[in-house]
């Protein structure tokens, strides 16, 4: 059986836990390195209904977008999620700013494509990837084709009616990006989470600023990195969790 230590050399061989922010908290989080696993269970969250799913399906380790250790803590309550996952014997590992700035799977890259973007490229050192549209849309019809891609209830977004053909994403709480996409000249930026004042930028400068909700531009990495650790490691069971569903409704 393949233990947790090969699985997390494999993330890092393709999404180096060092390249991420030096505010985040990924990697292996809780349990022992040398565990042995026959399965996983992905999520971009851990919740108390991922981990009773994962206690259903026999999982040895949890693999989230989202750590489950972000800051320091001085002590932990039974509702707590570390608490839950040490009590059920569970191992988390969590592959967060890493991944985001993964050039080929990661969850900008992977935006991008959903999308539909041509000649996907990077910014180096930035939460930014960009492309091409084949043919410009107005911006109704990007905003539509964002909201069909992503399976969006609603957008918010700001800016001007105008062509869409250059594109930037920056996936979960990516609006501060707007800045970087109006000294790119990009049409539009799509991204997890705006403020105010950022769709105000936007709207002063002649971009489409659409903020398509952080789970619904983030969850979308976690199908293709459940495709990926299944090709490397076939004697393990990989599953995208059922569970792991967005926190936020719209009426």
């Amino acid at each position: 059986m393949r233990t947790i230590k090969e699985i997390y050399d494999f993330i890092d061989s393709f999404a180096p836990f060092n390249t991420a922010a030096k505010f985040d908290n990924c990697g292996f989080q809780i349990g022992n390195f040398e565990t042995k696993v026959s399965r996983v269970l992905l999520s971009l969250d851990v919740t108390s209904n991922v981990i009773s799913e994962a206690k259903e399906q026999g999982t040895q380790l949890i693999i989230s977008h989202h750590p489950v250790l972000f800051s320091p803590t001085s002590c932990l309550y039974e509702q707590d999620i570390p608490y839950q996952l040490i009590k059920a014997g569970i191992a988390s590992l969590s592959a967060h700013t890493n991944l985001d700035l993964t050039q080929n799977g990661g969850v900008n890259f992977e935006l991008a494509r959903v999308l539909q973007l041509e000649n996907i490229c990077f910014l180096d050192g930035e939460f930014i990837a960009y492309g091409i549209l084949d043919e410009a849309l107005n911006s109704e019809d990007f905003l539509n084709k964002v909201k069909q891609s992503l399976n969006c209830t609603a957008l918010r977004y700001s800016g001007e009616p105008r062509k869409i053909k250059t594109v930037a994403v920056s996936s979960g709480s990516g609006g501060d990006s707007v800045y970087r996409a109006v000294e790119m000249n990009f049409d539009a930026l799509v991204t997890g989470e705006a403020k105010y004042h950022e769709f105000l930028y936007a709207s002063e400068n002649n971009i489409l600023l659409i903020d398509a909700g952080h789970f619904n531009t983030e969850d979308i990495v976690i199908e293709p990195l459940k495709n990926r650790l299944s090709k490397e490691f076939p004697d393990v069971t990989f599953t995208k969790s059922i569970s792991g569903v967005n926190p936020i409704e719209i009426v």
